[in-house]
Order: C-alpha cells, then structure tokens, then sequence
C-alpha cells in the first residue's frame, strides 16, 4: 500500500502543470481581514421541480426528492436553485422567507442530502476565481457525507484517486456519489502534503506556501473530510460501504 501510495504522489507532480495558477498564485497570502471563501450553490443540469397536491416533487433521471407542501423553507431553497447560481447567503435568506424561521439544522440537512441524491452542483471560489467544485459522480448512486475536518492528522482515503481531466484534476472515490473537480493547483498540493501530516499548526503554513489563504484551506480540507476523501490518520479508520 506504501508503494502505491507514493506512486500515486509521484504521479502527482507530473499533472500538477495541468491546472492554470490564478493571478497571484504562488505568493503568499495575505491574511484574511474578512471570509474569503464563498460557496455557490445550483442545482445540475436536466433537475426539474414539479408540484403533485401537496407535494414539490424535485427530479433528475436518477432520484427524485418529494419536499412535503408544509415545508415551505425547503420548497423556496429548491425554486431558488433552480434560477442559477446562488450563495450560502442568498439561499438562507430565500429559506427563511418560505420557512418563516431562522436557518440552521434543517437547512444544513437539506443541503446535504441535495448533494448526497446528486440533484446539486458546488463551487467554492476564492478572490481569484474558483478553487474546486463539488458535483455528481456518473455511475455511481451512494453517499459517504460524515464527518468535518475539526482536528488531528488526516490522510488520502485508500479509495480515493486523482486524475487529470480537461486541464483540472478530478478527485473521486467508489465510496462517494461526488466528484471534486480542482482548479487551484494549490489545493492538489495540499493533497500532495497528507502523507507528512496536516493539523491545525501547520496548516496555515502550508496553505500559504501554495498560495492560498488558511481561510481556503480549511474550506478544502473540512469538504473533502465530509465526502470521505480523506480521513483521520489511524488504523481502521474507514470501511467500505455496501454500496461501494
């Protein structure tokens, strides 16, 4: 395992040149005076939303999720994703307006499983453009959306593999019904740098060496530990699903 591990990193470099820097990539980052990171959310191409009596029935080819009419914060998320591209902060406030109450819990869990049943499309995107995107997986119909990234060393999951794909990389896992495509190059470098351990005290330094905010980092590092990309460093620490 060892082997192919270092393999896998070798072939690393090779492909790092496949991803166009940002304008001012390489040097360091300033530190953050204000959140830097901001995530766009849409739903995917082909997703259509239906209202059946007293049910929004939201559809792609694959799944469909029925949103019941009294849950009216989950049907004013679904319409407004539907329009395009949209905020964290944009989609908690049209949540609140059908909802009549503050986001939280519920809003978290619905974003969740929209990413989980492959019906929602991500882009995290820095002062520069955008870093990565989180979208479906084709062919592959589970979900491994568990823990954030909150402390300690974590590591590459065995099951997840990069790949080049239309100058970005791509980061799946047999495991996962998302993908993670990556445009910074930074953010594959930080991948490259799990082997040696990443937590909370060198983070910011590495994250800087490759050009990127701790900000940036952290985002990455807590998105990738949900999908179950990496994991904590220690025996035992994941198990293939039956799904898988």
């Amino acid at each position: 395992m060892r082997v192919l591990r270092s393999m896998f990193f070798l072939a690393l470099t090779g492909i790092l040149g496949c991803i166009a820097m940002p304008p001012g990539g390489g040097k360091p980052a300033a530190e953050e005076t204000a959140p830097s990171v901001v995530i766009h959310s849409r739903l995917r191409t082909g997703t259509t939303l239906r209202r059946t009596n007293d049910t929004w029935r939201l559809a792609t080819s694959r799944h469909t999720i029925e949103i019941p009419r009294a849950q009216r914060g989950e049907a004013y998320l679904a319409q407004a994703l539907l329009t395009g591209w949209m905020t964290t902060a944009q989609l908690q406030a049209r949540y609140e307006q059908g909802s009549g109450s503050a986001t939280g819990v519920k809003f978290d869990a619905f974003m969740a499983r929209l990413l989980a049943d492959q019906v929602l499309t991500q882009q995290v995107r820095g002062p520069d453009g955008i870093l990565f995107e989180l979208e479906p997986s084709p062919g592959i119909d589970c979900s491994r959306i568990d823990t954030a990234c909150t402390g300690g060393v974590w590591r590459l999951s065995r099951f997840a593999y990069l790949h080049a794909a239309d100058k970005t990389l791509l980061l799946e896992s047999p495991l996962t019904s998302v993908r993670c495509r990556i445009y910074h190059r930074g953010l594959a470098a930080l991948l490259s740098a799990l082997p040696a351990g990443i937590d909370a005290g060198n983070l910011r330094q590495i994250a800087q060496q490759e050009g990127l905010s701790a900000g940036e980092a952290r985002v990455f590092l807590s998105q990738m530990a949900k999908l179950g990309f990496i994991v904590p460093d220690g025996p035992a620490t994941e198990q293939p699903d039956s799904a898988a």
